[in-house]
């Protein structure tokens, strides 16, 4: 559901911006990604943010996500830093760095805030993403690919919540949190030499970059997986497990198939992999 704020600064704003957390969770949302940041503190907002982090999905708790801000500052933005179960969400640039004014994508004009309440980072440069139609979008046709910021990362982390919960309906807020930021890539230009809740830690990537493959694993655990007599066909099929066992497939022309497999794919019988279709397997 999208709800919206212009974030325009008016006496109620931290009133309505926690109404808005409260039609979220009480209307169902699992997962609430917020790319935005940088209002007054503000006591309603937190306990509305605190509502949502303890009284969703049915007392589960929704993931709530912020993006981390733009400023390159040593401090994550508010309301993000404000509660630990808040996923605060950084940006990385294509070369594997914190994004900052110094990196190798040519956007010298921001950097993706840090610091103690940072948790992970994810993709923030040159992100494809739907528009508005045509000339009422950033771009004349109905997608944008240069989409920036952390608030184009925050929804990565969002989307392997809300996929996890998918996966595994069961599992609580924490329970979520703790799969995504257990399971990062220890990017190779930082040292993870500070430990916190959920491993190894750096003040300028968080726990590291987000990995959803291993975040899946680590959610829904060992998962063996039997593909058997099926026809893949104008759909995308992607299987994720310990243990993948196909046989007898065929994937038609336009159609993706492709297997995860953490400790082995098996193939059997006939595989037919026609012509224009996709067929991955790799672990």
């Amino acid at each position: 559901m999208s709800i919206s704020h212009s974030l325009v600064s008016r006496p109620n704003l931290s009133q309505e911006l926690s109404n808005g957390f409260n039609v979220a969770w009480m209307h169902g949302a699992s997962v609430i990604s917020n790319s935005w940041g940088g209002v007054p503190q503000s006591q309603i907002l937190e306990e509305a943010i605190m509502n949502a982090l303890t009284n969703g999905r049915q007392g589960k708790g929704c993931v709530v996500v912020f993006a981390s801000g733009n400023n390159n500052s040593s401090y994550v933005s508010y309301p993000a830093s404000s509660i630990s179960d808040i996923i605060a969400v950084g940006a990385m640039s294509p070369d594997g760095q914190r994004k900052s004014p110094f990196t190798v994508d040519g956007e010298t004009h921001w950097g993706s805030n840090y610091g103690s309440a940072l948790d992970i980072v994810a993709p923030g440069v040159k992100i494809p993403t739907t528009d508005l139609i045509g000339y009422n979008g950033y771009s004349s046709n109905d997608y944008f690919l240069e989409f920036n910021g952390t608030s184009s990362a925050c929804p990565h982390v969002a989307a392997v919540a809300a996929l996890l919960i998918s996966e595994a309906p069961d599992l609580t807020q924490q329970q979520v949190s703790s799969s995504i930021l257990n399971s990062t890539t220890k990017l190779s230009n930082y040292s993870f030499d500070t430990n916190k809740t959920y491993g190894s830690w750096n003040q300028e990537v968080g726990y590291g970059l987000l990995n959803s493959k291993k975040a899946i694993q680590n959610a829904v655990g060992p998962l063996i997986i039997d593909y058997s007599s099926k026809t893949v066909s104008d759909e995308w099929v992607s299987l994720i497990g310990s243990e993948i066992n196909a046989s007898d497939i065929t994937v038609n022309s336009g159609a993706k198939l492709s297997f995860t497999g953490s400790s082995f794919c098996t193939l059997t019988g006939n595989i037919n992999i026609e012509v224009g279709s996709t067929f991955v397997m790799q672990n």
